[in-house]
């Protein structure tokens, strides 16, 4: 219905009946969220795909399958890279500690090149070694200052039906109990999984530190399940708690 709405908006020829289809597309998306919120709650994981409500938009995708890794492959990896970024909290945006206040966000690819990170406080990984070897990176960017509070790179790996999550960094301003802003570890990883979702893989993972497990299991559901040729253990996500997850940051707002 939203995409019925959406083609009568623009089809509309007085601005009176353009307004009342628009009413209605906000309608449509009103309890298309609704919908998707009471199947979260009830475990059901329903999930939006934007592009049914596009203009001439594709034909209904098939619900992703159950993801096929073949784990003898994942856990050969040569990439050292070990996850270690703190998530405090699984919000639809991010969240200034001190007032409260939600700000929106933001995810979009950057050059690293013409980025200063370290002076932006990501301070732990080489992020230009990330860009050499050919791997996309991603930033979390306010929409109020349009600052940078968050970077993530990840690569497909279509042969294992699934996507790797290589490093994600918070700003050092926001680590920590005092830090400035929650939720951008959540986002980040839920930028990853949107990605996996969308290609119907429905799996990311990543190398985890040893001491870290038992935390990514309880914030968002990652489950160990070997060990990479490093002896790192390897941590997935997927089926109902990579929806879920993707759920808190991707199905919230609509009218793409």
């Amino acid at each position: 219905m939203i995409r019925q709405w959406k083609r009568v908006e623009a089809g509309s020829l007085t601005v009176a009946d353009r307004e009342a289809a628009s009413r209605k597309v906000v309608e449509w998306q009103a309890a298309q969220r609704a919908l998707i919120k009471q199947s979260n709650e009830e475990r059901l994981y329903l999930y939006r795909n934007s592009n049914r409500e596009q203009i001439g938009g594709g034909t209904t995708p098939k619900m992703p399958k159950t993801a096929q890794i073949y784990r003898n492959d994942l856990t050969k990896t040569q990439n050292e890279s070990i996850i270690n970024i703190e998530i405090d909290k699984l919000t639809a945006c991010v969240i200034d500690r001190k007032t409260g206040k939600e700000i929106d966000t933001k995810v979009e690819k950057i050059d690293i090149k013409e980025f200063n990170y370290k002076k932006a406080g990501f301070v732990s990984f080489d992020w230009s070694k990330e860009e050499r070897l050919g791997h996309e990176i991603y930033a979390l960017r306010l929409e109020t200052d349009k600052s940078i509070q968050g970077l993530v790179t990840f690569h497909e790996e279509a042969e294992n039906r699934t996507f790797k999550v290589d490093l994600a960094e918070s700003a050092i301003q926001n680590r920590g109990q005092d830090g400035k802003l929650e939720g951008v570890g959540g986002n980040l990883f839920a930028f990853a999984g949107k990605q996996s979702i969308e290609k119907g893989y429905n799996h990311i993972y990543f190398a985890s530190k040893t001491n870290l497990m038992e935390y990514y299991g309880k914030k968002f559901g990652a489950e160990f399940f070997g060990y990479n040729e490093k002896g790192s253990p390897l941590m997935e996500v997927k089926n109902n708690r990579l929806y879920e997850l993707v759920n808190k940051y991707y199905v919230i707002d609509s009218g793409e």
